[in-house]
């Protein structure tokens, strides 16, 4: 779905449905276009792995398209500009030299890594040092983001029940009430994994808490069959008048 304002074109899809293809299309078609120049154009990306598949689709679909090949993104260009086949491959070929002779000015970035380029262009009007370091204070957005979810326990009543259960499960293991250290936890998580990001954008929370309730089954069924050996276990030593001296290191040991 897409939502046309008076500056912006707003594409709102889920994970998986082509968001990607339609960017790259979206590229292509202002670089091709008549006095378009890759130079001119800005693509900004969340992730450095999203900037490196991005910056590689778009050499990748050039390249088809200069050297003649079949491009999934031709119909797309036919139907947005004003050229022929032959006219798009040709254009196509004109910008895909002049990208790989000025690499540099291809900018396909990062939101983070274009605001670094952005302030340390305007050090002065900014009143900044020209020489400065960015540190990202992560152990106070992790507190943060733990204080906001906790914050919303009581009005989202699945956050809730997420929360009441992760509480819950502490308490049984004897690990006391707080549940701050936890939160903080998944979100370094989060923060440092992509297949944990991933996951926490696409996944189905229904789906979860079924895995997460089986996983549960497990452990308590796990935990049943463990205790229900100890206990056989004691009661053999027993009936065999086994005491604790008879171990390796008596009370100091194993028993």
């Amino acid at each position: 779905m897409n939502a046309q304002t008076k500056n912006f074109l707003i594409y709102s899809a889920s994970a998986g449905s082509g968001k990607t293809f339609t960017l790259v299309s979206n590229y292509l078609c202002k670089i091709l276009d008549q006095g378009g120049s890759f130079s001119q154009v800005l693509a900004i990306t969340f992730t450095n792995k999203a900037t490196a598949e991005m910056k590689a689709r778009i050499i990748a679909e050039l390249d088809l398209l200069a050297t003649g090949k079949e491009s999934n993104h031709l119909t797309v260009l036919l139907q947005n500009l004003p050229f022929t086949e032959d006219e798009i491959r040709t254009r196509a070929g004109s910008q895909l030299q002049k990208i790989l002779h000025d690499y540099s000015s291809f900018s396909v970035s990062t939101i983070d890594s274009y605001f670094q380029v952005l302030t340390r262009t305007l050090t002065r009007e900014l009143r900044i040092p020209i020489k400065f370091d960015i540190e990202l204070n992560e152990e106070r957005i992790r507190h943060e983001i733990a204080a906001r979810l906790l914050a919303k326990a009581g009005y989202d009543t699945e956050l809730t029940n997420w929360l009441r259960d992760l509480l819950y499960d502490k308490l049984e293991q004897g690990k006391g009430w707080k549940i701050q250290p936890e939160l903080r936890s998944m979100t370094a998580e989060v923060m440092h994994k992509e297949a944990a990001r991933q996951l926490a954008s696409t996944a189905d929370r229904d789906k979860i808490r079924l895995l997460l309730h089986e996983l549960d089954a497990i452990r308590n069924e796990l935990e049943s069959n463990l205790r229900t050996l100890g206990e056989e276990g004691l009661k053999a030593i027993s009936e065999a008048g086994v005491t604790v001296d008879d171990f390796a290191y008596k009370s100091k040991g194993a028993a």
